[in-house]
């Protein structure tokens, strides 16, 4: 390009997107993933994980949160170090019915050793003696820091970004730009609430075969579909 040529576009700020993505790949194979997806997409359900997600306090002790599914609030042309992440395959959810159906909520993103957690260590012991003498009320107590708990994303803010999921489970990576929402509940989504899919260019026939006859087939016919590729060229 012309060294005298400026490309606006990279020079605009990208504070947010106007969907929520949903990946499937972290950890997982190609076809792992792809098989994820297309169980969401068959089901036209995003369900919550299947393990819980907790929070390492500075002493080495877990907390346990909920078990919540998760979103990322990021722009199209950023979503490349995502993908390193989490892989190419990803559905994008309408912002508004994400939070207004899904109950999908930004995650608290705070640094491992500051204060707050410093404090949790003291204070939630006394909690929990206060949950013995509360008989009825001890369980409402633990449901409700649980789900605070959740929202709560330790991390290291001082790090560089890390692609090691051994670093990631240590809570010692910065998590901070992957700008991540989640829920604790299950959400049966409809058409309307899915604005595209991506997958790799190779995979996407196989998708469209895959969803014939399912529940997932009126949300995603006639919807267009993003390879992964395209990433890489816009």
């Amino acid at each position: 390009m012309d060294e005298n040529k400026i490309d606006a576009a990279d020079y605009l700020q990208r504070f947010s997107a106007k969907v929520l993505w949903h990946f499937t790949g972290y950890n997982k194979s190609s076809k792992d993933s792809f098989a994820r997806l297309v169980s969401i997409a068959k089901e036209g359900l995003l369900k919550i994980s299947d393990r819980s997600f907790p929070i390492k306090m500075p002493n080495g002790e877990k907390r346990i949160g909920f078990p919540s599914s998760c979103v990322c609030d990021i722009p199209f042309k950023d979503l490349r170090l995502h993908i390193l992440r989490y892989g190419g395959f990803g559905i994008a959810f309408n912002k508004e019915k994400a939070i207004l159906t899904g109950h999908f909520n930004p995650v608290l993103y705070i640094n491992k050793n500051h204060i707050f957690f410093k404090h949790a260590e003291k204070i939630l012991p006394e909690l929990e003696r206060l949950e013995s003498s509360c008989g009825n009320s001890k369980q409402v107590l633990q449901e409700y820091l649980k789900m605070m708990g959740t929202y709560v994303k330790r991390c290291d803010l001082t790090s560089i970004i890390h692609l090691d999921p051994k670093i990631d489970e240590e809570q010692n990576n910065n998590f901070y730009y992957e700008r991540e929402w989640r829920s604790a509940y299950d959400w049966n989504f409809i058409r309307g609430d899915v604005v595209t899919v991506m997958m790799p260019q190779d995979y996407i026939g196989l998708f469209q075969e895959e969803l014939k006859g399912s529940k997932g087939e009126g949300v995603f016919k006639n919807l267009s579909i993003i390879s992964t590729e395209m990433v890489e060229i816009l």
